[in-house]
């Protein structure tokens, strides 16, 4: 029964890992086959993929399992915010696409999960490694099977406490898809084949050595104005090598002026007079916590004492030198007015060492029995009995129990509240019994060190936000540069010192660079809006009551062309190495015709010998020169003694001579060698396996229709 009472915690942890591994898994991919609407007034197609549909009710059955999952292994407790749901669309939709692409693969194969082999991954001897390290008892770290029974015919399960029928049929859900997704991986990588001749070549790269002699002309010597791209140029080589640069799907660009909804100096005015006319009563109050509750959006009342290097006020000295009880303020930190009272003082250790002896207690049941327990185990000790030999005895804390309870030492603030109240406000060799959210502890305090003056500080905090007529002043503003500047060269002119730029605007985005706050509502009303052309001004947009934004679509990239504007520098530069090593090359043909010794080369194109010791394709580095995998290589394949052709490198262009090649060690048995190189293609192939079948979907997204 041991095992069964760490359930609830321990496959909490696992199901965070199991949330994070469902990005590249596939769960319920029975949610996707039901054929129910409820929006037969319109189209609900959410995607078509190779042809088939999608339904949105679908997509949103799937959106709803994974939010419940969500909640019912949240062991962080909190309502799910923006950014959780957002999240859990992103993973939805990528399960979709999973689904389809991976499941006709797993039926062309014949790859299932048969009902015996789940039984077998669920409770056999050799189960699923979820299950197994969940079912492992925490005291002989051994795996027991019918540990699995035991939870299942289990009052909690057989009851459907906390949800635990619906939680294990996630689990199970995981473990069929895990185990589909393992069996294709598998298949694919006992796939791979590394020839004998790859092997050889790949250790010869490695460990054959050269000591060699090289001249050269660095690019660095031709300037930009002699190899300067035009734009047919650029086109040529974007084109040419399109592969590198066109865009996976349709991407936007805006410039934008913002307006930020920011208080006034007037507001700034009115909120330090509303905190001015709390000061005296603050003073005076003798219920500090219950005014800091009833006029603080913050809520600072952690009740802990801080030394001045702990705090991180821009007041802290006043809270060291100013009497007790005295109100600091207002003044303004971080976005917000404060006013802070000097509750008290005291001398304080910034760390202490604890035993504990704790009697767990689950959420929602009684502490009467857990209560009753540590008085009778206090009883015993105030008798004579040792605190250590009770706490390995009888604590229900694995962690220190092991430890005869001694939990080491901890800073201020590393324990919850209750725990650290009792151990920095006690005083060595106190035992306490204190209630947290573990249940009932009974606390030895074992040392305390480093005593330092430390401050108890309540505080009231509010932020400084823009009042009503501020917000309209600034609307009002936006309003009028939108309506005077609604052509590109009006918008340019006004807003060329206030313009900033948005790239790579995706029709799925939520955020845009540059823009605080969630953009999602401009992306898809505005920006991938079908009336808006390039060159459109738009009208005031606001961004969730944080800023105004006026903006110019600038440039619309189709999916497949090339992004000549982000990948411009990288084009220039290639085309600028490629016209240096033309102009360098012509230059040495001539200054070099009839020579065949590297001394008399390097005078004639005003360099000197430079001697390289010890490279080779494993790391080809050349002093002075840097990186030069083509020139070691090239260096590699010549006699010793030859001298090179002009060898166009990363940085000039160069003529080598091998002074010397030492040849690898022969190698009888490559198995070692092989075994790594099939372990480099092995890694990441779960992922680039998908992302190419991915790419040779035939896919219409429609998710901007709905959200």
């Amino acid at each position: 029964m041991a095992v069964i009472g760490k359930i609830r915690d321990r496959f909490g942890v696992v199901i965070s890992i199991i949330i994070g591994l469902s990005l590249l898994g596939f769960l319920l991919m029975s949610a996707l086959d039901s054929q129910t609407s409820l929006f037969r007034s319109r189209n609900t197609t959410i995607a078509k993929i190779d042809g088939s549909s999608i339904d949105y009710n679908d997509f949103a059955a799937l959106e709803t399992y994974n939010v419940e999952e969500r909640e019912l292994f949240n062991q962080n407790g909190g309502t799910m915010n923006e950014q959780m749901r957002q999240s859990i669309k992103d993973q939805s939709w990528l399960e979709i696409l999973q689904k389809t692409v991976m499941q006709k693969k797993y039926d062309d194969l014949g790859i299932l999960v048969s009902n015996d082999e789940m039984q077998q991954q669920l409770s056999g001897n050799n189960p699923h490694p979820v299950i197994r390290q969940q079912f492992t008892d925490p005291k002989t770290q051994v795996y027991n099977p019918a540990n699995v029974s035991r939870f299942l015919n289990s009052d909690m399960y057989k009851n459907n406490q906390d949800n635990w029928q619906k939680r294990w049929g996630h689990i199970e859900g995981y473990v069929r898809k895990d185990r589909l997704n393992g069996k294709y991986n598998k298949m694919i990588e006992k796939a791979i084949y590394v020839p004998k001749w790859m092997v050889e070549m790949d250790y010869k790269d490695k460990n054959d050595k050269l000591s060699l002699a090289y001249t050269s002309v660095a690019f660095s010597t031709i300037s930009d104005d002699k190899v300067k791209p035009t734009e047919e140029e650029v086109k040529a080589y974007a084109e040419k090598h399109i592969r590198r640069f066109q865009k996976e799907e349709e991407e936007r660009k805006i410039e934008f002026v913002a307006f930020d909804l920011i208080p006034s100096h007037d507001d700034s005015v009115q909120f330090r007079n509303g905190m001015l006319a709390l000061v005296d009563s603050f003073h005076r109050t003798k219920n500090d916590s219950a005014m800091v509750f009833a006029n603080s959006e913050t809520g600072d009342i952690d009740g802990k004492y801080y030394s001045k290097s702990k705090l991180q006020s821009v007041l802290k000295d006043s809270f060291f030198t100013k009497p007790i009880h005295a109100v600091v303020g207002p003044y303004f930190e971080a976005g917000m007015i404060k006013i802070s009272k000097i509750v008290n003082r005291k001398s304080m250790p910034d760390s202490a060492k604890a035993s504990h002896i704790l009697i767990a207690v689950k959420q929602g049941e009684d502490t009467a029995a857990a209560n009753k327990r540590i008085d009778s185990i206090w009883a015993a000790i105030k008798k004579g009995a040792k605190f250590s030999e009770m706490a390995a005895k009888y604590s229900q804390d694995p962690g220190s129990k092991a430890k005869n309870g001694d939990l080491g030492y901890f800073a201020q603030g590393m324990m919850v509240p209750e725990f650290n109240t009792a151990c920095f406000n006690g005083k060595k060799g106190d035992v306490v019994k204190v209630l947290t959210q573990f249940g009932v502890h009974l606390i030895l305090i074992t040392d305390q060190k480093n005593f330092n003056l430390a401050a108890q500080i309540f505080t009231i905090a509010k932020t400084v936000a823009p009042s009503k007529a501020t917000e309209q002043m600034i609307a009002n503003q936006a309003n009028e540069f939108a309506t005077k500047n609604n052509t590109v060269a009006a918008f340019d002119a006004a807003a060329k010192l206030r313009k900033r730029d948005a790239n790579q605007i995706k029709r799925n985005d939520i955020n845009i660079n540059g823009i605080n706050g969630n953009a999602r509502d401009f992306v898809r009303n505005w920006v991938y809006n079908a009336d808006t052309k390039v060159g459109m001004v738009s009208q005031p947009y606001l961004i969730e009551n944080k800023l105004y934004v006026v903006a110019k679509l600038s440039n619309i990239l189709e999916q497949g062309q090339p992004d000549l504007e982000m990948f411009r520098g990288y084009i220039e530069n290639e085309i600028k190495k490629q016209k240096r090593a033309d102009i360098i090359t012509k230059d040495l043909a001539a200054k070099i015709a009839g020579k065949s010794d590297l001394s008399a080369i390097a005078s004639a194109i005003g360099d000197s010998v430079h001697h390289v010791k010890n490279v080779g394709m494993a790391q080809p580095i050349l002093a002075a020169a840097g990186y030069e995998p083509k020139v070691v290589g090239a260096a590699l394949a010549l006699k010793q003694g030859a001298v090179s052709k002009p060898i166009i490198g990363n940085n000039g262009v160069f003529i080598v001579v091998p002074e010397s090649i030492e040849a690898a060690p022969a190698q009888v048995d490559l198995r070692n060698s092989k075994a790594q190189l099939e372990g480099q293609f092995s890694n990441g192939l779960e992922y680039s396996l998908f992302t190419n079948l991915k790419k040779r979907l035939a896919l219409k997204d429609n998710r901007s229709d709905f959200f």
